[in-house]
C-alpha cells in the first residue's frame, strides 16, 4: 500500500441498475474518484455519481477483503431498510408536500437519525418504489393516485410472472397436458422463437423461457418443445406465426358482416340492368369466392360484345368500415395447402358478394367491342345487376370446347387476342401446375393440371384484357389507378424462347423484374400491352378492392377516394403482405410435397437440371413443379434429363434425399 493511502476506506452509496450499492472510495485523481464495488472491481467515477455517504468506513486493504466486507455491509443495510415503515411515513406526508430531502426524512423516521441511517431510509425507498420516488437526494412523494396506479402495476407483472413460472414448469413436466390457463403471452413467445428464421438475439422472451426450463434456446428446439407438449403438430405451418396471418377478425367486423344483406339496397338502384345475358363463370371445382364471369354477344355488324362481369364487394363494404379496416389489414386471401385465410369472412366472400349461379347479384362489367376482325374497338363499363346462368369449371369446359357454340367463341375471340399480345411481345410459356391439398386427417393430394389448359388460356386472357381496357379508360378520364408495369430485362429474352422448354423458361423468366404499381400506365413487357391495372379480384385482393372504388366514384361524379400519394400508400402497405402471403404460400407447398414425396421412397422421378451452383445443382422435378438442391456424384450440366430416386425427405430443411439411377426402359407415372 502506497505510503500516502488512507488507512480506512469510506462507505458511499451509488445507484446501480435501480438500486443502491455500496463502494469504499479508496482515493481520487483529478475529478475521477477511485473506489471498490461489492464484487471487486475497480472504479473511476465523477463526484456526482456519489449519491450519499454513509459516513461508515472499513479498513484499508486488498481488493478481495473490501469487497466482502462491503457486501457484508449492504446485507446488513438491506435487512435494515426491509424494517422500515414507510407506509406510515407516507400517510403523514401524502398531500402535504410534493418532495422532501433525505436531511429532513429521516429525522421524522428517526429522530437524531445519522448518516448510515439516512442511507438505510434512501434504501428502502428505492427498494419499495411505489410511495417514494428518488430524484437525487430530493424524494417525491407520490398521491395516492400515483400508488394506486403503481400497485396495480406491480400486482400485474406478479401475475405476469407467476403465470410465467407456471409455464416454465409445464415445459418441464412433459406431456400433453394443456398450458396454463392465462400463460397465452409468454406460450406465444415460444410459438415466436419456434416460427423464427434464426437464432434470437439477447432478451428474446421465447428463448429466455427455454433457458429457464432447461432447454436450448433455439428455433428448433421450441418448435420440438411444442411438439412434444401437443401445442404444434409434426406438420405445424410456421409460416402462420411468422406472419401473424391467423389474426382473429374484431368483433365490430364480425358483427358488420353479419348484418350484410343478401342484396344492396335499393335493388337494382341505379345500376345497368344486365341480367338477361346468359353469363357463365368458371374456376376450379373447389373454388368458392367467385369472382368473375363471362358473356358474349353477336353485333349486327358482324363484331361482338364480351362482358367481363367482376364481383363488387364495394356494394356491400363502405370504406373504412370495420369490414373493410380489416379486409385492409389482411390485404389478401391466403391459399395454404391445408387452409384458406380469406380476406372477407367466408360468409361474404362465398355469399353475397361471388357470382353465385343462379342468384342476383351486384357486379361491375368491363364491356370491350371487338370488331369483326376481332380487335378491340371500344370500351365501356358501368355497375351492374348480373345473374350467372352456369358455373363451369376448367376442366368441364375443356372437355366440352367443340361442343359448346358460346365457350367456342369466347376462345376463338380470345385466342385472337392472345396472337395479337404474342405478336407485340408478349412472354408466353407453358409450365405445368400442381395443385396441393392436406384434408382434416393430414393426408396430402396432389392434382396435377396440364402445361397448357385451353379454358384457363381463355379466362386469363379475357381478365387480361379488361384489366387493359380499364387502365385505358382510367386514364384518359386521369381518375388515379395504382397502374402496372414491368420494364424488359437485361439482358433480353430470345424470341425464339421455346414455351415448352422447362429449363429454358424457367432460366429466362427469372429475368424478370418485379411489376411495379406507378401513377401513370407504362408498358408491361410481360403481358406485351401498354397499360395494365388490376381490378378483376376485389373479394381477395384489396388493391383491386380500391380500384375498383376509384372507378366506382368516376362513374358517380364524386371525387376518387385516393390520390396518387394514397394509391402509393396503400399499394406499399399491400405489397408488404401479398408478399409474405406468397412466401407462406410457396413454403407450404414445398413442404407438403417433400413430405408427400419423402412418404414414396423408392420413387424414381425425371428431372432436369436448373442450375450448376458450384459444390452442388438445383434440379426441376415437372412432375411436382418442384425445385430442390442436389449434391451429384458426376459432373452434370445446365438442361440435362437425369433420373432420381427418392431416398427420403427432410421437409423442414427443404431437402430431398436422392440418388441418380438409369432412365427406366418404362417408366412409371410418377407417383
Amino acid at each position: 500500500m502506497p505510503a500516502d493511502a488512507p488507512a480506512r476506506y469510506e462507505i458511499a452509496l451509488v445507484r446501480e441498475q435501480g438500486a443502491l450499492s455500496p463502494i469504499a472510495i479508496t482515493g481520487g485523481e483529478g475529478d475521477r474518484v477511485h473506489a471498490v464495488s461489492r464484487t471487486g472491481k475497480r472504479l473511476r467515477l465523477t463526484p456526482d455519481r456519489i449519491l450519499w455517504p454513509t459516513g461508515r468506513s472499513l479498513p484499508a486493504g486488498e481488493e478481495a477483503k473490501v469487497a466482502e466486507a462491503l457486501r457484508r455491509f449492504d446485507a446488513a443495510q438491506d435487512a435494515r431498510a426491509a424494517e422500515v415503515d414507510l407506509a406510515g411515513l407516507w400517510e403523514v406526508l401524502a398531500g402535504e408536500v410534493a418532495t422532501v430531502p433525505i436531511e429532513e426524512l429521516a429525522p421524522l423516521w428517526r429522530p437524531g437519525a445519522d448518516a448510515e441511517e439516512a442511507g438505510v431510509l434512501l434504501r428502502a425507498v428505492v427498494n419499495d418504489g411505489l410511495r417514494f420516488r428518488l430524484a437525487g437526494t430530493v424524494i417525491e412523494v407520490r398521491t395516492p393516485q400515483q400508488v394506486q396506479e403503481s400497485l396495480a402495476r406491480r400486482e400485474a407483472a406478479q401475475r405476469e410472472e407467476a403465470l410465467r413460472r407456471s409455464l416454465v414448469d409445464w415445459m418441464r413436466e412433459g406431456g400433453h397436458e394443456p398450458p396454463p390457463e392465462g400463460a397465452a403471452s409468454h406460450l406465444q413467445a415460444l410459438k415466436d422463437l419456434a416460427a423464427a428464421q434464426m437464432m434470437p438475439g439477447h432478451g428474446d422472451p421465447g428463448a429466455d423461457l427455454m433457458q429457464d426450463a432447461g432447454f436450448e434456446p433455439s428455433p428448433r428446439a421450441a418448435f420440438q418443445l411444442l411438439v412434444d407438449r401437443g401445442v404444434f403438430s409434426p406438420d405445424e405451418n410456421l409460416y402462420l406465426h411468422r406472419y401473424g396471418l391467423l389474426r382473429p377478425v374484431p368483433r365490430a367486423a364480425r358483427e358488420q358482416a353479419d348484418a350484410v344483406p343478401p342484396l344492396p339496397s335499393p335493388w337494382p338502384g341505379g345500376r345497368l340492368d344486365l341480367r338477361h345475358l346468359p353469363l357463365l363463370s368458371i374456376d376450379d371445382v373447389e373454388t368458392t369466392e367467385i369472382d368473375d364471369a363471362l358473356s358474349v354477344e353477336v353485333l349486327p355488324d358482324g363484331g361482338h360484345r364480351v362482358g367481363v362481369h367482376i364481383a363488387d364487394p364495394g356494394a356491400f363494404v363502405e370504406d373504412d368500415s370495420p369490414l373493410d379496416r380489416d379486409a385492409h389489414k389482411r390485404a389478401t386471401t391466403v391459399y395454404l395447402p391445408e387452409r384458406r385465410i380469406p380476406m372477407f369472412p367466408d360468409r361474404l366472400g362465398s355469399g353475397p358478394f361471388s357470382l353465385v349461379a343462379g342468384q342476383d347479384r351486384p357486379a361491375m362489367s368491363f364491356l370491350l367491342t371487338l370488331s369483326p376482325e376481332g380487335r378491340l374497338a371500344s370500351f365501356d363499363l358501368a355497375r351492374s345487376a348480373v345473374r350467372v346462368a352456369r358455373r363451369l369449371d376448367y376442366g368441364g369446359v375443356d372437355d366440352a370446347f367443340g361442343a359448346d357454340p358460346e365457350l367456342d367463341l369466347l376462345r376463338e375471340l380470345a385466342d385472337g387476342l392472345r396472337e395479337a399480345r404474342r405478336a407485340a411481345g408478349a412472354l408466353m410459356t407453358q409450365l405445368p401446375e400442381v395443385s396441393v391439398k392436406v384434408d382434416a386427417e393430414g393426408r396430402i393430394h396432389l392434382k396435377r393440371f396440364p402445361s397448357r389448359s385451353p379454358s384457363r388460356e381463355m379466362v386469363a386472357e379475357w381478365m387480361v384484357w379488361a384489366n387493359h381496357a380499364v387502365a385505358q379508360w382510367a386514364w384518359q378520364r386521369r381518375v388515379p389507378m395504382p397502374y402496372r408495369h414491368q420494364d424488359p430485362p437485361d439482358p433480353p429474352i430470345p424470341a425464339d424462347l421455346d414455351p415448352t422448354d422447362y429449363v429454358q423458361v424457367l432460366l429466362n423468366t427469372r429475368k424478370l423484374g418485379k411489376t411495379v404499381v406507378d401513377r401513370v400506365p407504362r408498358r408491361h413487357y410481360g403481358l406485351g400491352i401498354e397499360g395494365y391495372v388490376q381490378v378483376t379480384s376485389p373479394i381477395r385482393r384489396y388493391l383491386d378492392l380500391a380500384a375498383q372504388r376509384q372507378l366506382a366514384a368516376a362513374l358517380e361524379g364524386r371525387p376518387p377516394p385516393l390520390d396518387d400519394a394514397g394509391l402509393r400508400e396503400l399499394a406499399r402497405h399491400v405489397e408488404t403482405h401479398t408478399s409474405r402471403a406468397a412466401i407462406a404460400e410457396a413454403g407450404s407447398r414445398e413442404y407438403f410435397v417433400l413430405k408427400y414425396l419423402g412418404g414414396h421412397a423408392g420413387a424414381t422421378l425425371r428431372a432436369f437440371v436448373l442450375e450448376d451452383q458450384g459444390d452442388r445443382y438445383r434440379v426441376y422435378f415437372p412432375d411436382y413443379a418442384l425445385r430442390v438442391p442436389y449434391r451429384a456424384r458426376r459432373r452434370l450440366s445446365v438442361g440435362d434429363e437425369i433420373w432420381l430416386r427418392v431416398e427420403g425427405s427432410e421437409p423442414r430443411a427443404g431437402r430431398l434425399r436422392l440418388k441418380e439411377v438409369d432412365r427406366p426402359t418404362d417408366p412409371e407415372p410418377a407417383p
